[in-house]
């Protein structure tokens, strides 16, 4: 009994120590899993930085985009090269030119004995004529002035032709305020609009841009600090539809430049004159403005201009698209409550024909339908190892892949059909799901996965590529017509080479690249890549097909062109796999030892 009881003794000191040790190797192996991803680790290989340089480029892109300064050395250089000569729209409209001092005018009088007098209009606004006198000509249209000269030139030449003819138009100063870079006087021509002035007041120098203002940024800077919910000031925006044009005699004009692009009607962007002052107001959108969207060329909201209609605003949207659905157009408008709004179907063929218009007001809406696409281009796409690879119009929801492939000729000899892949480009409505991260978190929300089955998901989430799932060998090879699939409009099939070989790797001594031979197992390329190395396990030799990247026993199974074969390493054991052993070996002896004493006991 006493003999027993040592040994009991003995069993429960060795079954102590290696609990002990036991416990080591478990509290190792949590430290082992709190390590980062396992299956993502930093050392995994090149391109690890993709999904970085992905939201890099998002931000880059949703940044707002800054016009670029016009290049030059300062604004009175470029100033000097804008006025440096005149460009012409066309020939000048004598009814609409207003002659002015400084224009230079050439008076022509064809008699017996031809006269020609270069003239410029003087700064008290007369023509100094050559024994004729002198003519008030300034504040008239050229055609006026014609007119005047003619009838005081025949006064002393009463025979002959008179011509009258602008030779050079005068340049003169104009005033620009308002939401400009740089409010002040500029040169302009008498054959300038006003966005030519509005132009030169908006011009910033390269030098000015790389210069900010450090003041401007350190006060902005504390009131950020002293205020952390307050935001920066925002810089006006000009509007471009309510530009005032006053004139030196009291008139004021209002100018349009965005109808004036649109339309080109001169009426909405006038030329400017002596004395002119340009103001270019902000541009106020709420609660003051008017928008076009849908079926039109240029959908958009633009500040509302007094005297906008239905047409108009086709105008400025550049007309509607070929599919637009003009007989539902509608126009949305609040009621006088500002809460409620009206809608109005109208058709719109009538407004573009001229056969009605219908004035807008602030804040009206208008969408132009697009027709229901009966015939829509559905496409897919063929490339690598076919006989006549591009586009191939497909319709949808059922052209199947082996039709596809048919129309192509076929594949080439050199063809890897195993291989083949189908890439599709999905179209999802909701743009964040095109963010490869916010699509996995959202599949993983409410999963109730611990912490290794998230790493693993995480390693499958980050190799993930839109791929229909497709057995192109056992579709074409093994003639399978239920592994064919139905396309759909963008897919992109591929059809890449084959390279002939087994790709042999992992514990041999030379792997790499081995041609292939029909019919040979797995043995023959392991010998034809120098063997087993000493750290290989024999017995854990995997075949990885080639298409689907499926691992096999090597057991029966076939060798084909494209595999590869993987050898595994024979693991290495710690003492503290030996010790984990020792200890259930132990844990169980000791239970038989301890039920042995029990029994031994009863029977006494």
């Amino acid at each position: 009994m006493l003999r027993i009881s040592k040994a009991l003794i003995f069993l429960c000191l060795a079954l102590f120590a290696t609990s002990l040790t036991a416990q080591q190797y478990q509290a190792q192996r949590e430290a082992e899993r709190a390590k980062p991803n396992r299956f993502l680790f930093d050392e995994s290989g090149e391109g690890k930085d993709l999904l970085q340089k992905y939201y890099d480029k998002l931000l880059l892109e949703r940044g707002k985009k800054k016009a670029l300064p016009v290049p030059g050395k300062e604004e009175e250089d470029l100033l000097k090269q804008l006025t440096a000569g005149f460009a012409l729209e066309g020939p000048v409209d004598p009814a609409r030119y207003i002659v002015g001092p400084l224009d230079v005018i050439s008076i022509n009088i064809w008699s017996e004995i031809p006269l020609n007098f270069n003239t410029v209009v003087t700064p008290e606004g007369t023509l100094i004529i050559p024994t004729v006198g002198e003519i008030p000509v300034a504040g008239h249209s050229l055609k006026q002035v014609k007119e005047i000269v003619a009838k005081e030139v025949r006064k002393k030449y009463t025979k002959g032709e008179v011509g009258t003819t602008l030779v050079s138009p005068r340049s003169f100063i104009v005033k620009v305020a308002g939401v400009v870079n740089k409010p002040g006087g500029y040169i302009v021509s008498s054959v300038d609009r006003v966005d030519k002035a509005i132009y030169q007041a908006n011009i910033i120098s390269v030098s000015r841009v790389e210069q900010p203002n450090p003041l401007k940024s350190s006060e902005e800077e504390k009131a950020l600090t002293k205020f952390p919910f307050a935001e920066p000031p925002t810089e006006l925006q000009a509007s471009l539809r309510n530009i005032k044009l006053f004139r030196a005699n009291g008139d004021s004009v209002e100018v349009d430049l965005i109808r004036y692009f649109a339309t080109g009607d001169g009426t909405y962007n006038p030329y400017l004159l002596d004395g002119d002052m340009v103001v270019v107001p902000s541009m106020a959108l709420s609660a003051n403005a008017v928008s076009i969207q849908g079926a039109v060329r240029i959908p958009g909201r633009f500040e509302y201009h007094a005297g906008d209609s239905l047409s108009v605003m086709f105008k400025i949207a550049n007309g509607p698209q070929p599919d637009a659905d003009l007989q539902n157009t509608e126009l949305v408008r609040f009621k006088p409550d500002g809460k409620s709004f009206e809608r109005r179907v109208i058709e719109a063929q009538k407004v573009l024909e001229g056969k009605m218009d219908i004035p807008l007001q602030p804040n009206d809406r208008v969408f132009v339908r697009w027709k229901r696409h009966l015939r829509e281009e559905f496409n897919a796409t063929v490339s690598g190892e076919v006989r006549q690879g591009g586009k191939y119009a497909i319709t949808r929801d059922s052209t199947r892949l082996s039709e596809i492939i048919e129309q192509a000729g076929g594949f080439t000899p050199e063809a890897a059909i195993a291989e083949c892949k189908i890439f599709r480009r999905t179209k999802s409505q909701d743009p964040l799901m095109q963010n490869p991260d916010y699509k996995r978190l959202a599949e993983m929300r409410l999963s109730g996965m611990n912490r290794e089955e998230r790493d693993y998901f995480n390693y499958e989430a980050a190799i993930q590529r839109e791929l229909v799932s497709v057995d192109f060998k056992k579709l074409f090879i093994d003639g399978v017509k239920a592994a064919d699939v139905t396309l759909r409009d963008g897919d992109f099939i591929l059809a890449p080479s084959g390279n002939k070989t087994v790709y042999v790797s992992g514990q041999v001594a030379n792997p790499g690249h081995v041609t292939y031979v029909p019919g040979s197992d797995y043995k023959y390329y392991i010998e034809r890549a120098g063997g087993f190395s000493e750290a290989a396990d024999k017995g854990n030799v995997s075949i990885i097909k080639a298409g689907t990247k499926n691992w096999v026993s090597s057991g029966n199974e076939a060798v084909e062109e494209g595999d590869a074969i993987f050898v595994a390493r024979r693991p290495e054991r710690d003492l503290t796999y030996y010790f984990s052993i020792a200890r259930d070996i132990l844990t169980a002896v000791t239970a038989a030892a301890t039920v042995y004493v029990l029994i031994e006991q009863v029977k006494k």
